[in-house]
């Protein structure tokens, strides 16, 4: 029995050896041929489940291309703290187990380029293992804290900004920005704090304060918004407090200024309807409250000054959404990817303001928007949208404005484009500091600041630009345009139209890797009206998010 018990355990050892050796070299062969290169399912009913999910975070440079290793790529790359992947994972759509879905997969690579903190984000399958895709997640940083030294001008006024702005705090995706200005109303000391992905989660919050020349400001807003197409249910809180002064314009020139205090309180519950796979309908209700007091500035007394208001309301909304998105290279931006919304868009807000909810008069409040797009084909884009607003009352409206605008665009090449752009915009029982203008901060760039004003404005639009192939250190784009502007501000009860025009050129250069994507601008704008008023040329330099 001992010989036997001796020969049992040696044939069990063995047994296990065995075993060991077939685990460590035998079972990697048969997982892998279990895994074949992905391809489209061909008549499957059903979607194949998500396997793994590999994410992959690729810092601002890519020092595997030689045009981006240089002591400077590498330098950047080491200073830079890269997005942490609990930051992309907590955003995608999908997660291991999921059917398989491309539409949110596409939908998920729109929401990651959202951010600016991220440059570009790609997903794709890469193989099929035990029946189970494999998704691949590829992203790339923007470089996200920047200091700024910026100097500016329009409308023959100068402004200048110093600010420090941090678009990823830690890799967190936190947001935090301080800057210091001068321009040519108010200086400003501004700090601002956003978080869309609160505790990781997909709440945001919001805040921000301003210590003025002319007064302060600070809010916050914090909720759950529609993060994604088939999200059923939104929610938001907001508040905010505002004292500070408004210029009032005439001819380019301050003719007084409006003392405005505002404290302002909203909140509201949204959810879904879902109509087809690509549309939705969303309602909302919600409590709105506005108590608006005005006073005189010393030494610039307005003439009429806005009455004292408190406007409180219960409001229902309802929104339309078609999903249909494009994406485009330089359109708004340069060396960006842009994802286009062309689909229906509508949305209609009706409130009650009563004086039962504290108000001081009675009106029904209205805002409604619409937009949609046109692609007849690669090379033209049209973008156009409808905007309404306005209180109502027996009698009396306030402050009802019209606003239409629209896109037009023709791109060349992927180097150049022609933008042709329109603004309609009509008004009604205006208060005084909420007057519509026009000048070399808003369109026509030949002209001063705020040249024209009144409750009647048109601005159209046409811009040729051209983008250089030169792109030192795979940093800076440059390029240049040339441009023509029309348009007018006039007050419809006591005065004629005096129609504007002005002509010009100009340079730009954009840093394609940073978070803030601020374009840089130099125009040399001529006035062709008005010659005897103003002056003959007009430099404007400045920074934009858009050009």
């Amino acid at each position: 029995m001992g010989v036997i018990k001796k020969r049992a355990v040696i044939l069990s050892s063995c047994l296990a050896c065995l075993y060991g050796l077939n685990v460590v070299f035998f079972s990697p062969l048969l997982l892998a041929a279990d895994c074949k290169p992905w391809t489209l399912p061909q008549n499957q009913e059903q979607s194949p489940l998500l396997g793994n999910i590999i994410i992959e975070i690729k810092d601002v440079f890519d020092t595997t291309d030689e045009n981006e290793n240089s002591w400077f790529h590498r330098s950047t790359n080491y200073f830079h703290y890269k997005t942490r992947k609990s930051v992309i994972e907590n955003q995608l759509l999908f997660k291991t187990g999921d059917s398989y879905s491309p539409e949110l997969v596409t939908e998920t690579e729109r929401l990651l380029r959202a951010n600016r903190y991220i440059k570009s984000a790609r997903i794709f399958p890469t193989r099929i293992c035990d029946d189970k895709v494999e998704l691949q997640v590829d992203t790339t940083d923007s470089w996200t804290l920047t200091p700024g030294l910026s100097f500016g001008r329009s409308g023959g006024v100068n402004h200048s900004a110093i600010s420090v702005e941090e678009h990823n705090l830690f890799g967190y995706g936190t947001e935090i920005e301080f800057e210091t200005s001068k321009g040519s109303e108010r200086s400003q000391d501004i700090l601002t704090y956003r978080d869309n992905n609160l505790l990781g989660d997909r709440y945001t919050f919001n805040a921000n304060y301003q210590d003025n020349s002319d007064g302060r400001a600070y809010g916050f807003s914090t909720g759950l918004p529609f993060f994604q197409f088939a999200s059923q249910y939104a929610w938001n809180v907001s508040a905010s407090s505002t004292i500070g002064e408004n210029a009032l314009y005439e001819g380019g020139k301050v003719t007084s200024y409006v003392g405005r205090e505002d404290h302002q309180f909203s909140s509201y519950y949204a959810w879904a309807v879902s109509e087809t796979k690509n549309s939705v309908n969303r309602y909302r209700i919600g409590w709105s409250f506005l108590d608006s007091k005005t006073f005189e500035v010393l030494n610039h007394p307005a003439s009429d000054l806005p009455e004292d208001a408190v406007y409180s309301s219960p409001y229902v909304g309802w929104q339309y959404h078609r999903q249909n998105y494009i994406v485009k290279n330089n359109l708004f931006g340069v060396a960006v990817i842009e994802d286009v919304s062309i689909g229906y868009n509508a949305d209609i807000q009706l409130g009650w303001i009563n004086e039962a909810w504290g108000a001081t008069q009675d009106f029904l409040s209205l805002k409604a928007t619409y937009s949609r797009g046109y692609q007849s084909d690669t090379n033209q884009l049209a973008l156009w949208d409808l905007n309404i607003s306005g209180l109502f009352g027996n009698g009396t409206n306030k402050d009802v404005t019209i606003r239409a605008r629209g896109d037009w665009f023709i791109f060349h090449n992927n180097q150049s484009r022609l933008h042709v752009h329109g603004i309609i915009e009509a008004g009604n029982e205006l208060s005084s500091d909420q007057q519509l203008t026009i000048g070399g901060d808003s369109g026509l760039l030949g002209y001063p600041l705020k040249y024209q004003s009144g409750d009647r404005k048109f601005l159209f639009s046409l811009e040729d630009r051209y983008l250089f192939d030169w792109y030192p250190l795979h940093l800076l784009k440059t390029g240049a345009s040339v441009f023509a502007n029309i348009g007018a501000a006039w007050d419809s009860a006591t005065e004629t139209r005096h129609t504007l025009r002005d002509v010009g050129f100009g340079l730009l250069i954009a840093s394609t890797r940073q978070s803030t994507m601020k374009i840089g601008h130099l125009y040399f704008a001529f006035p062709l009206d008005d010659n005897d008023l103003v002056d003959g040329f007009q430099i404007v330099i400045g920074a934009e998010s858009k050009f």
